[in-house]
């Protein structure tokens, strides 16, 4: 939708609101090549921003979308409930386990803790199936929440948020599931920015760093993420 001919449609309807009103386009290729450009529109009030929303025909919603999206995302709670834990023997398949120091898949481990992420790869289909094992049961689980779920039980802090700046550091190597990295990009438009400077936060390496994150948004994240301890600034 973000075409030329959508940006000079909104160009033109803004002129109709004179100052109170202001449209800027920019492009995001030079962070992500197939992104589309972010149109960022500022108004005196909300009343104007939902009569200019109403005269282009786009839906204005408050509070935003983005809100909405991140409560109706799962929880670590929710996703814990819904595992089946069985009592399963090994999988005879190349192993990798989710190490929550380094936060990367790497070669398994005869003692990796008690409780652990697994990744088995299928020999044939080299498709991956993980399972997290607690004890002597396991279940199995998404990569994106199974990675998250053992943050917390090890109680490993990895989000760095800066609320004076709105910036949220993601480590690179723990993806959000699915809908809460939606919802964190709707925040404000734009496709999070990859930063490999780690001099202030070498424990969790190189992060994805998303933008005009409120503090209640973050509030609501990190519960849902586990990660409800003091967070630790860019």
């Amino acid at each position: 939708m973000r075409t030329s001919e959508s940006a000079n449609v909104l160009k033109t309807a803004a002129t109709a609101f004179g100052k109170s009103l202001e449209i800027t386009i920019q492009s995001q290729a030079r962070i992500r090549p197939y992104a589309p450009p972010q149109v960022l529109i500022r108004a005196d009030s909300r009343a104007v921003l939902s009569s200019f929303a109403r005269n282009v025909g786009i839906s204005f919603q408050y509070p935003p979308s983005c809100h909405a999206l991140l409560n109706a995302s799962s929880s670590l709670d929710e996703q814990l409930a819904s595992l089946d834990w069985r009592d399963l023997p090994e999988l005879n398949w190349p192993r990798l386990d989710f190490d929550p120091s380094s936060l990367q898949f790497v070669r398994g481990s005869q003692h990796p803790g008690p409780m652990f992420l697994s990744a088995y790869q299928d020999p044939v289909r080299k498709s991956f199936v993980y399972r997290l094992r607690k004890d002597h049961v396991c279940a199995e689980v998404r990569a994106d929440w199974g990675r998250w779920l053992l943050l917390r039980f090890q109680s490993r802090q990895v989000l760095r948020y800066q609320s004076e700046l709105g910036l949220l550091a993601i480590p690179r190597n723990v993806r959000l599931p699915r809908l809460i990295a939606r919802a964190l990009t709707l925040c404000s438009g734009t496709v999070p920015c990859s930063s490999t400077d780690s001099s202030d936060h070498s424990d969790i390496g190189p992060t994805e760093v998303y933008s005009c994150v409120s503090p209640d948004f973050y509030s609501i994240l990190a519960s849902k993420l586990g990660q409800v301890g003091q967070p630790a600034l860019l």
